[in-house]
């Protein structure tokens, strides 16, 4: 550990002088015998139009699970507790936890699945396109169905 610390000129020359003895055969057959014949090939549009799918769902799953935790927990609070009138009411402090596990976590769901699947697609410059078009198909109505034709 404290030799590179107190011998650093003397690991870089040995550095070199083994880069040096390497023939350029042993190391440039492997890197492209393993990852030139896959970065070459063309994916099909059924496999980028699953693979898409798949990301988009992969993300989209802490979301869901998150926005049922938050919805059980407040109707196992106002069960347990008889608070079935806090519940209820309009503007109490349960009734913002049940809005917030489902309303605003499922009216994320969508814009998140698209945002992702286009993230597939196109890497992270399409994410704000991909979230655009998923709450451009939740105010339409559309659904999942309509935030993944969107994307």
């Amino acid at each position: 550990m404290a030799a590179p610390l107190k011998n650093a000129k003397a690991i870089i020359t040995q550095a070199l002088e083994k880069s040096e003895n390497v023939e350029k055969k042993e190391y440039a057959g492997s890197v492209n015998s393993s990852h030139g014949t896959e970065e070459n090939e063309k994916k099909s549009f059924k496999t980028e139009i699953k693979d898409s799918i798949l990301t988009g769902i992969s993300y989209i799953i802490p979301v869901i699970v998150a926005g049922g935790m938050t919805l059980a927990a407040a109707v196992l609070i106002s069960q347990a507790f008889g608070l079935q009138e806090v519940y209820d009411t309009e503007g109490s402090w349960l009734w913002l936890l049940r809005q917030l596990g489902g309303t605003l976590l499922g009216t994320l769901m969508v814009p998140i699945l698209a945002a992702y699947m286009a993230y597939s697609i196109a890497d992270k410059p399409a994410l704000g396109s991909g979230f655009a078009a998923g709450v451009a198909a939740n105010l339409i109505g559309s659904g999942f169905l309509g935030g993944m034709l969107n994307t």
